[in-house]
């Protein structure tokens, strides 16, 4: 290397300092992590914006793939706490084929479905939204995408409708989803 290095092929121009280069780096690192190695980094930035029991193995695991920086996870959460302010054009999606209507068609005949649940888990609210969305000849997306936005008030979350009412419970859920009908 010494031989063939050369001093006058030194540009002048100073190195390049790329920000989204380097955050694309800490993604793909942060989702190397081990699961519980992130979760142990992850929550002291959990703990600054959600003060409420809520199911953090699930969170983390929604969390780990969506996250390029640690600093990135407390915006992401503000509804945990208290669901935002939003418009009910927040339904109007194109790819689900929702709309404000829809979503009050969609919420008002999820409502008595999730009351029904007895083993409030991931996989059992996603079977009775599926079984209640092949009985109504309907996409899931179209139940799934309103009960994200009734639980959250952002169209994207961590986690998506069912995920979302999993970490909270079932009573804060269905309290969300009864002011969202009332709301619509």
């Amino acid at each position: 290397m010494i031989k063939i290095w050369d001093p006058s092929r030194i540009s002048k121009s100073p190195a390049i300092f790329d920000p989204l280069k380097l955050r694309a780096i800490n993604a793909a690192y942060i989702r190397a992590l081990p699961a519980e190695e992130f979760r142990r980094l992850a929550d002291p930035f959990i703990d600054s914006a959600v003060h409420r029991a809520i199911d953090r193995d699930l969170l983390c695991a929604n969390l780990q793939p969506r996250c390029e920086v640690l600093e990135d996870i407390p915006p992401q959460l503000d509804f945990f706490d208290a669901v935002v302010p939003y418009d009910a054009e927040l339904y109007r999606n194109k790819k689900q084929k929702t709309t404000p209507e829809s979503a009050k068609e969609a919420l008002t005949a999820l409502l008595p479905v999730l009351e029904g649940v007895a083993d409030w888990n991931r996989d059992a609210i996603f079977e009775a939204c599926k079984a209640l969305a092949e009985q109504m000849e309907k996409k899931n997306g179209w139940l799934l995408y309103p009960l994200g936005i009734a639980l959250s008030g952002k169209s994207r979350t961590p986690g998506g409708g069912t995920d979302l009412a999993a970490m909270l419970g079932k009573e804060e859920t269905l309290a969300r989803l009864h002011t969202a009908l009332a709301a619509l």
